[in-house]
């Protein structure tokens, strides 16, 4: 069974073929209705819109066959839709002989998207002319070609949406807490007021001796190191605060 077109390629052969409800003459002198209908099309002749919508689905499948029976590599959806849009345009037999379609199915689809350009010409008034329609035309139809397609499926979304944890419930703020805590504590302890005075005292007797250096690191050096958790303990907290308040605006 062919494949169909889809929604992008159905839009653009809409697009350029237009809507006429009164049957007209196309720049290759060929009778035309509705979007680029011309079998059995006489002159005079009226259909509706729904009509012309009908005449396009009956001519596309011929167009989407085509093109399904003769491609030896699998197409992707907008490679797929530009190549029945052209097939739509250019007739069966064009396209079978089009080096489009060789050098797609050799595996060239660069070379087969420039192919495109090629088909930009009609023969009017016994000349073959470029028509500005027509390379605008396949343009549209090559920048659809190489479009890369993806196949979304739908997912159910779900009826309830956890909510983000609290302070009291994640692991983050369980462990900044501790840590602050901790961190308080020994900045507590490394503040008592014999260990003050005892740094206090290092410090006046410094007369530039390593030994008073030593003296008074190993003093300071606890009252740092609690000030450093601390700020650690902090800075985690407020970061896991800001993350929580974007997960809320999102």
């Amino acid at each position: 069974m062919p494949r169909e077109i889809n929604a992008a390629g159905y839009e653009l052969v809409k697009e350029f073929e237009g809507l006429r409800l009164r049957a007209y003459l196309c720049p290759a002198g060929v009778w035309t209705i509705g979007h680029g209908h011309t079998a059995g099309v006489r002159e005079g002749q009226t259909i509706t819109a729904l009509e012309a919508d009908k005449l396009l689905d009956a001519d596309l499948d011929w167009a989407e066959e085509c093109v399904s029976v003769n491609l030896a590599r699998t197409a992707n959806g907008n490679q797929f839709a530009a190549m029945v849009s052209l097939c739509f345009n250019i007739g069966a037999e064009g396209f079978r002989k089009s080096s489009v379609l060789r050098l797609f199915n050799a595996g060239d689809e660069v070379g087969a998207a420039r192919a495109f350009r090629l088909w930009n010409k009609a023969t009017v008034d016994g000349k073959l002319t470029e028509l500005p329609g027509l390379t605008r035309r396949r343009l549209a139809e090559e920048q659809l070609f190489l479009t890369p397609h993806f196949e979304f499926q739908r997912q159910a979304m779900p009826q309830a949406v956890a909510s983000p944890p609290t302070m009291a419930t994640s692991k983050t703020g369980w462990t900044a807490g501790t840590v602050a805590v901790s961190g308080a504590g020994m900045l507590t302890d490394a503040l008592e007021p014999d260990k003050i005075a005892a740094a206090a005292s290092a410090i006046e007797s410094l007369s530039g001796s390593a030994q008073s250096i030593m003296r008074v690191l190993s003093t300071v050096g606890p009252i740092v190191f609690g000030v450093v958790v601390v700020a650690g303990a902090v800075f985690i907290l407020v970061r896991h605060w800001r993350q929580k308040r974007a997960a809320q605006v999102l």
